[in-house]
């Protein structure tokens, strides 16, 4: 039982040095008057069994109400730091929730700050994966206050369905979908994945039952599992170059041997064979970075030999519903009677990249399995998450939303496209789709430093090299994205961007 020593009743209130925290962003004053008084506990001022300032004689001394201090000090009850006695006021209690008190009041003169960067050697103690020769990929957090954010992986938010987004948030807690929400039930939301078997893979023509999709926390996490359930050490794993960066960290940190197979103006380049590899990792629809469309004959080749030398087909469906002219080609799934080729795709890459829901579609005993890494290292993602983004679709909300960035999309897309044919001399190759341009540089200029000095200037675009599996040379690429910078800044940003260009050409 807790006891309370009466001794330091003569105490009237706080040492003069008792002053009232700072307040972050958003607190309250009873927040910070509650986190005065938890420093001054866990620091040892308030010892464990001693008798506080009585509400009234604190909010004199920190210049707030009386109810201010009252408010902080039940929140502190609450919490296990105060107890209070009957007529005898508030003490400090003597098992306290942290251990911080204990360790002072035994004179070792801890802080509560941990010295986590010294005690331990965390070079013995860590486990890291592999690290390979490529650049990780990096958002630049500011984006949004650049004059002319060419990024790519980013949306313009002012298409994002904000209301549509909260009624489909605030129906998914209501008591028809609470346990979908709530409850830690392992599985995926059956009227998400419903919706993607009957309404959204169709219209890629993959024709499939509840049991071979995976619901995921977006495609990446999708790519994650695969190599994780999939790739043994030392297993070679056949990828686009240029290509997909992360997917090479993946595999590679996984234990994989990288593969680079060549891409050229109709997507990736078939070769005779790939080293024995394991796996194929494409982006048919629209090939990353490059933007092209693998073509239909490449796409039955590529299946042909996945039976031949027996190896898989991973293929991300990136920015499939992004084409501005003609209609998509069907998925490379969608072609490979053998089931060879397992899928990936997205429901957030338009809507809001930052929602995260990503699918998986294959073999049922596949996506068993990759199930079951998934159950251990995050068990599934939010149920929450899932019921709402069923919900938008079903309204049709998901689609107006989609069809109208697309809409301004297309718009931006021929903006830009006409723009870099004008401005820059090379000859470039610039499919109707995606949410980036892959632009051709002077060779006898360098293209990473031609990025360099368009931040400078307020201009955001990503160099080339870092696409290509020999990222630390210098290839006279610049990805120019065109999804989130406003329409209206697209020509006099591409300008801007030319100029630099010619300026970086002409001899000092």
């Amino acid at each position: 039982m807790e006891t309370i020593s009466d001794t330091t009743g003569a105490r009237s209130g706080p040492s003069s040095s008792v002053v009232l925290v700072p307040g972050t962003r958003g607190a309250s004053l009873a927040m910070r008057v509650r986190q005065t008084v938890e420093r001054l506990i866990v620091g040892g001022t308030w010892r464990p069994g001693e008798r506080v300032p009585s509400s009234r004689s604190l909010a004199e001394d920190l210049g707030v109400s009386r109810t201010t201090v009252q408010s902080a000090y039940q929140a502190l009850v609450d919490e296990g730091y105060l107890l209070p006695s009957d007529r005898r006021g508030m003490y400090v209690s003597t098992l306290l929730p942290y251990p911080a008190v204990a360790e002072r009041q035994a004179g070792t003169g801890y802080s509560g700050t941990p010295d986590w960067e010294h005690a331990v050697d965390w070079e013995r103690v860590l486990h890291r994966p592999r690290t390979g020769p490529w650049p990780e990929l990096r958002r630049e957090r500011t984006w949004h206050r650049f004059d002319y954010p060419f990024v790519t992986g980013q949306h313009d938010s002012s298409f994002f369905p904000r209301e549509a987004w909260l009624r489909a948030l605030k129906r998914a807690l209501g008591p028809e979908h609470r346990h979908a929400s709530l409850d830690d039930v392992l599985d995926d939301d059956a009227r998400l994945v419903d919706i993607l078997c009957t309404r959204v893979l169709p219209g890629r023509g993959l024709s499939v039952s509840p049991d071979n999709v995976l619901v995921t926390l977006g495609s990446q996490q999708g790519l994650h599992l695969l190599a994780a359930s999939t790739i043994r050490w030392g297993d070679s794993v056949a990828v686009e170059n240029p290509g997909y960066i992360d997917a090479r960290h993946v595999f590679h940190r996984a234990g994989a041997t990288i593969v680079d197979v060549p891409v050229d103006e109709h997507g990736l380049v078939p070769q005779s064979e790939y080293s024995g590899a394991r796996l194929l990792f494409v982006t048919p629809s629209h090939q990353h970075p490059t933007n092209v469309t693998l073509s239909v004959d490449r796409r039955l080749q590529l299946i042909q030999q996945a039976q031949e030398q027996d190896f898989l087909i991973v293929e991300d469906d990136y920015d499939s519903e992004l084409r501005y002219r003609g209609q998509p080609h069907p998925a490379m799934a969608a072609l490979d009677p053998s089931g060879r080729t397992v899928y990936l795709g997205t429901m957030s890459k338009v809507l809001a990249p930052g929602l995260r829901i990503g699918y998986v579609v294959g073999p049922k005993a596949l996506l068993d399995e990759l199930r079951t890494h998934r159950r251990y290292a995050h068990r599934q993602p939010p149920g929450h998450l899932q019921r709402a983004v069923a919900l938008l679709y079903e309204s049709g909300d998901f689609a107006r939303a989609q069809r109208r960035y697309k809409n301004d999309l297309a718009r931006r897309w021929d903006t830009a496209a006409k723009a870099a044919e004008r401005m820059f001399s090379q000859q470039q190759v610039l499919p109707p789709g995606g949410t980036g341009l892959w632009i051709r540089t002077d060779p006898t200029r360098s293209a990473n430093e031609l990025v360099d000095r368009a931040r400078d200037r307020g201009i955001l675009v990503d160099p080339g090299s870092m696409y290509f599996s020999d990222s630390r040379g210098d290839a006279p690429f610049i990805r120019v994205g065109f999804g989130a910078i406003p329409h209206q800044r697209i020509t006099p940003g591409m300008e801007l961007l030319a100029s630099i260009a010619t300026d970086q050409a002409r001899p000092n």
